[in-house]
């Protein structure tokens, strides 16, 4: 049987500048205008990830 992989789409992490909180997220934030839900601190984008669903 073939390994089929499955793209479950991307997920884009944010790290608070301050209190370090980690944030997941589907859609992309605008940095300039959100801020950390704990501490009101400036968001950091770390990057984008590919989830995968192997079956």
């Amino acid at each position: 049987m073939p390994l089929i992989i499955a793209n479950k789409g991307k997920i884009h992490t944010y790290i608070c500048q301050d209190c370090g909180h980690v944030y997941h997220r589907k859609r992309r934030i605008d940095t300039k205008r959100f801020v950390c839900g704990r501490c009101q601190g400036r968001l950091n984008y770390q990057g984008t990830e590919i989830i995968t669903l192997k079956k």
